[in-house]
């Protein structure tokens, strides 16, 4: 969009928090300069103790930050906001505040905030079908399955590993091609042709009428709901994050 953005992250904290402080030093290199002493300390140099405790405090505080979305996002629009206003040869404040997250909470949750995201460039009028959009998810990863020798550039889905035990998106990528246009067509309602009665099979192993997913869709930037999933799903996730409230958009179960 012109004038802002979305993105479906996965985090993945376990993952993080298993990596030795080798590999934390390494993916902390590839964006960033590295102080001298963690140089010394990664090429095995000897360190005095306060030196070691240093250095094992800052290999820390880019370990938590490795899943911390906060800094994900600060990064991210700190590059945009530089770039952007070298294109346009000015200087300050490029975003209006800060970001809005939310939750997503089991498979719905996930394929409701991807649909909408996917779809964005339709309901604005920008693009009249999902393919002809541009700087979308999917058409990421249309061009990602008409070049297989590509590099792989998001999580791919159940039908685009190879083993079968490697987390995927777990619904078919043909299923999710269906599902967008599916979706764009019935919220798209100045646009003319046949919306074939048939339901997407995604839709059918979700248990999710026409009425639900429309509803699901439209709703998923209400206001104050800060999780997207089921009922169940998102008071089981608000049990575990301490809230006494389970604020969400609810699908149905």
């Amino acid at each position: 969009m012109h004038n802002h953005y979305h993105a479906v992250l996965y985090v993945d904290k376990e993952q993080a928090l298993s990596l030795t402080s080798r590999q934390v030093i390494e993916r902390w290199s590839r964006l960033y300069h590295l102080p001298s002493m963690v140089k010394r300390a990664y090429a095995r140099e000897s360190l005095s103790k306060a030196e070691r405790h240093w250095v094992s405090q800052e290999v820390k505080k880019w370990r938590e930050r490795l899943f911390a979305v906060d800094w994900f996002m600060k990064e991210v629009n700190q590059f945009i906001a530089r770039k952007a206003n070298r294109e346009d040869e000015v200087t300050g404040h490029f975003w209006d505040g800060r970001y809005d997250s939310q939750s997503l909470v089991g498979e719905k949750g996930l394929l409701c905030s991807m649909v909408y995201d996917d779809l964005n460039p339709v309901r604005a009028g920008i693009a009249d079908t999902p393919e002809e959009s541009e700087y979308t998810s999917l058409i990421a990863r249309i061009n990602r399955a008409m070049k297989p020798q590509s590099l792989p550039c998001m999580h791919p889905f159940l039908d685009q590993v190879s083993d079968q035990d490697q987390e995927a998106i777990p619904f078919s990528f043909t299923d999710y091609l269906e599902l967008v246009d599916w979706t764009g067509r019935q919220i798209r309602a100045d646009k003319g042709g046949y919306i074939d009665a048939a339901l997407p099979p995604i839709l059918e192993r979700l248990n999710l009428s026409q009425a639900d997913w429309l509803a699901a869709v439209k709703n998923i930037k209400r206001p104050r709901a800060v999780m997207v999933g089921t009922k169940q799903e998102v008071k089981l996730a608000s049990i575990k994050k301490g809230r006494k409230r389970a604020s969400g958009y609810f699908l149905p179960d």
